[in-house]
């Protein structure tokens, strides 16, 4: 189901009731851009990664948010001859568009775009002039605490609240406009003729309010951002006792806070999916309750930068120490699987089928849906439970749709795993795209170091050094002079890091190996310095978590 502003509301609630009944949540989102992880490195710790992955989550916005909520049914119906497992199934697709109004005053009023991944969006028919004109504004934690904050101990009205004005005498243009008004409010509604109980000022920013409020009696109510006759405005009422004032500034107060409520748009549903459910007004109420569950479980795909977007532009700040971001997800979540990871594992224990190779199988949506729906679409059923449920098979790249198929692909291999552990190897780590650490591990201080490769005789070097790849022929160098009978490929190669395997090496020494690296790469380079290790080795000198590689 597609949600914007305008059937937004109505759905929420029954979003949020779906959430805390679930038994897996699974989303996805799309963004105005990801950077293209054009600064990543595959020896990247999984501090660097999350450092570089920080800095675009904060720096793009969300343009769809897609959840799918599957509960599982007894099948006891009569109707269930064949007593499939069935799950209920919820996708909604949500359209997202920053709060553009308050965001002015909070933060920053501007959005960037990176081309690359606006195209990627535009063939995924994302439709940006739904996103623009009816996008579900959105704050985060930090935000919304900010405008709380406006709201009540930044209020004019307030008795304890003060404002410095003494910066105005810098500025005669704000000063005459302010001593203008003055004149107005006192001509015109304080002239002992004038029986009107409000005045209608132009809206201003607070600091020339409370500058014109100080030099008027003291029995004058400003109500801020009122809106008369489609206008926004300042609103000035009399009032007599201080009762009454209590009672102006109470009701204004919660109207602004049940606006603030309407603000917080799809942020009830994050907190919801966090574990944190609020019964009726928790600003106003005062009653907020947490619940934590070992039952929900959250799915992504590939879902690092997923996971930090929704952090960073819909709940709080992200922290500037990985550690810190390892358990801020842990308290938060106690059951979380990433299926690019869950696939990879799965591979391991699945023959081949119907001749199609599965370790040569992409772990890309769009390759593992189609092999995994072809092999235990049987085990299960799922029926759609929302509006307007009707999915086009290939429609991938739509927020809504691809949370949807991440969740299937979950269901998949929770129900054809043979081996009855995949989940438990998988538990709470988050796949790292391109690295040699595989995974953002949640269950450890310390990442485990996860490299994997294709035949258990091949041996790892990195070369330290080298100013280009090209100053070395590695074929003519290693392949008849050195190891007359191993296998050499590359499998990195950036600016002075090189990093190669070598398969079927002849027994001598790894110290032996190295130094007889050293004395032909040398010669075959011109004298450059080359400094060589065993992966290991370079892992624990150059690797350590908080450590950058230099």
């Amino acid at each position: 189901m597609e949600l914007v502003c305008s059937n937004y509301e109505k759905e929420e609630k029954r979003i949020i009731n779906l959430i805390k009944t679930s038994d897996y949540i699974s989303f996805d989102l799309e963004m105005t851009g990801i950077e293209n992880d054009k600064n990543n490195v595959i020896i990247d710790t999984p501090e660097n990664r999350y450092l570089k992955y920080k800095k675009t989550s904060e720096k793009f916005s969300i343009i769809q948010l897609g959840i799918t909520i599957f509960n599982k049914v007894k099948n006891d119906s009569s109707e269930n001859k064949d007593n499939k497992i069935i799950y209920d199934c919820y996708p909604y697709n949500l359209y997202l568009f920053p709060n553009a109004v308050d965001l002015k005053v909070l933060s920053q009023d501007s959005m960037n775009l990176e081309i690359k991944s606006m195209l990627f969006n535009r063939n995924g028919k994302i439709d940006f002039n739904k996103w623009i004109n009816e996008g579900i504004y959105y704050l985060n934690h930090r935000q919304y605490r900010q405008l709380y904050k406006n709201i009540t101990e930044n209020n004019i009205n307030n008795d304890d609240f003060y404002l410095d004005t003494s910066f105005l005498s810098k500025k005669p243009a704000d000063i005459e406009l302010a001593e203008n008004t003055i004149k107005e409010i006192k001509e015109n509604f304080l002239d002992e003729q004038s029986v009107a109980n409000s005045y209608i000022i132009d809206c201003m920013p607070k600091y020339l309010l409370y500058y014109i409020k100080q030099k008027l009696p003291s029995n004058l109510y400003f109500k801020e951002n009122c809106k008369v006759f489609r206008n926004w405005c300042t609103l000035i009422t009399k009032y007599k006792t201080q009762e009454e004032k209590d009672d102006l500034y109470k009701n204004d107060v919660l109207t602004q806070l049940r606006d603030l409520e309407h603000k917080k748009g799809v942020k009830k549903i994050i907190d919801a999916i966090f574990n944190k459910y609020s019964y009726g007004s928790m600003d106003i109420d005062k009653n907020f309750v947490e619940e934590k569950t070992n039952k929900n479980i959250l799915i992504g795909h590939n879902m690092s930068l997923d996971l930090m977007f929704i952090i960073a532009n819909l709940g709080e700040s992200l922290p500037d120490k990985y550690l810190e971001f390892k358990n801020m997800i842990k308290n938060n979540f106690k059951n979380i699987y990433d299926t690019k990871l869950l696939f990879e594992e799965f591979k391991k224990n699945e023959i081949n089928h119907n001749n199609i190779a599965i370790k040569d199988i992409k772990s890309v949506l769009d390759n593992i849906y189609p092999y995994l729906k072809s092999r235990f679409n049987d085990l299960f059923k799922v029926e759609i439970k929302t509006k307007n449920n009707e999915f086009k098979e290939s429609q991938f790249h739509s927020a809504g749709y691809d949370s949807y198929i991440t969740g299937l692909c979950f269901l998949y291999m929770l129900h054809g795993d043979k081996t009855g552990q995949l989940l438990e190897k998988c538990k709470n780590k988050i796949f790292m795209m391109n690295s040699l650490y595989k995974a953002f591990d949640l269950n450890k201080i310390n990442d485990e170091y996860m490299l994997e490769v294709d035949n258990p005789n091949e041996d790892i070097f990195v070369f330290r050094g080298v100013k280009k790849a090209s100053n070395i022929n590695f074929l003519k160098v290693f392949g008849k002079k050195l190891w007359e009978s191993s296998v050499i490929k590359t499998i990195y190669d950036e600016k002075y890091n090189i990093i190669i395997a070598f398969t079927n090496l002849k027994k001598e020494s790894i110290d032996q190996r190295k130094t007889e690296f050293k004395v032909i790469a040398k010669s075959q380079t011109y004298n450059d310095v080359f400094t060589a290790f065993t992966l290991e080795e370079f892992r624990n000198k150059y690797m350590k978590i908080g450590r950058a590689h230099v």
